[in-house]
């Protein structure tokens, strides 16, 4: 993903968005615990750079969290229940 814009949201319930945004609308939301005198502009966004490093050096056990926005259920789904449902 090449990225050309990144957002930092504002301080809602203790947590913090950043957004990267990339070519095709492709879109990476990072969300952070945080008051709002400890996180902010420049520091909140390389604490997601960190955030998604880490993500990528530890990866995942295979499983994927997948829920549904609207109705707010939350499910556990493997890589292959997803590709099963993309093709629908």
């Amino acid at each position: 993903m090449q990225l050309l814009e990144t957002h930092v949201g504002s301080v809602v319930d203790g947590k913090l968005t950043v957004e990267f945004v990339g070519e095709g609308g492709e879109l990476v939301s990072v969300r952070m615990v945080t008051d709002d005198r400890s996180l902010g502009g420049d520091s909140a966004v390389r604490r997601a750079k960190e955030v998604l490093v880490q993500l990528t050096a530890f990866g995942t056990d295979g499983n994927a969290t997948t829920f549904d926005p609207i109705g707010a259920d939350a499910s556990r789904a493997s890589p292959s229940d997803l590709e099963r449902d993309e093709g629908q």
